[in-house]
C-alpha cells in the first residue's frame, strides 16, 4: 500500500497549479490594454479604428470640458453595422463619465459623435483575447482541479484504510 501522504501532497500541488491557472485566466481576460483618443469635436463625428481581437467587454472613460450642454454618442461598429451605443449627456463645464459595456460581437471601429462642443479625452480599456488560448487555459484549470480532487480523495481514503488496518491489527494482537 502506497503512502497516503504522497497522494495528498500531489493533490495539493495540483490544486495550487489549478488556482494559479485560474488567476492567470482572470488576468488574461481583464482589460489591461488602453487607448487614449484626444477629442475636439463641435457638432461632428469621427470614426476610430480599434485593434483586432478586441474583447467584447470594454471599459470607457470620457473626460474633458464642454462650452455648452452637449451629448456624446459612442457607437461600436463591426462589418454588419452598429453593435451597441452609449450616449453621455454633459452639462457646461468639466465632465467625467465612465462605465463598462459588454458587446454582443467584437467591434472593429468606434464612431464618436457630438451635439455641442467638447474638448477632452476618450480612454478605452480592453483586453486582447485569443479564444483558443483562453480555452486551453480553462481546460487546463478544470483538468488540474479534477485531478487534484481525485488525488486528495485517494489520499484521504488511503489514510483511513491505513488507520482501520492498524486498528484491526491491534485488535487481533489483543
Amino acid at each position: 500500500m502506497q503512502a497516503p501522504g504522497k497522494y495528498a501532497l500531489a493533490g495539493l500541488i495540483l490544486f495550487s497549479i489549478s488556482l494559479a491557472t485560474g488567476l492567470y485566466a482572470i488576468y488574461y481576460k481583464s482589460p489591461r490594454y488602453r487607448i487614449e483618443y484626444p477629442l475636439k469635436l463641435a457638432n461632428s463625428s469621427i470614426t476610430l479604428a480599434l485593434p483586432t481581437s478586441l474583447s467584447q467587454r470594454i471599459q470607457y472613460n470620457l473626460s474633458g470640458k464642454s462650452t455648452c450642454q452637449a451629448e456624446i454618442r459612442l457607437c461600436f461598429l463591426d462589418e454588419y453595422g452598429i453593435i451597441d451605443s452609449i450616449a453621455v449627456s454633459v452639462a457646461r463645464g468639466a465632465f467625467t463619465s465612465s462605465g463598462w459595456k459588454v458587446l454582443a460581437r467584437t467591434p472593429l471601429k468606434l464612431a464618436v459623435s457630438t451635439e455641442g462642443t467638447i474638448i477632452g479625452t476618450l480612454t478605452i480599456s480592453y483586453s486582447l483575447i485569443d479564444h483558443t488560448r483562453l480555452l486551453a487555459i480553462e481546460l487546463a484549470q478544470v483538468a488540474s482541479s479534477f485531478l487534484a480532487i481525485l488525488l486528495l480523495a485517494i489520499g484521504i481514503l488511503r489514510y483511513f484504510e491505513k488507520l482501520v488496518a492498524k486498528s484491526v491489527e491491534k485488535s487481533i494482537r489483543s
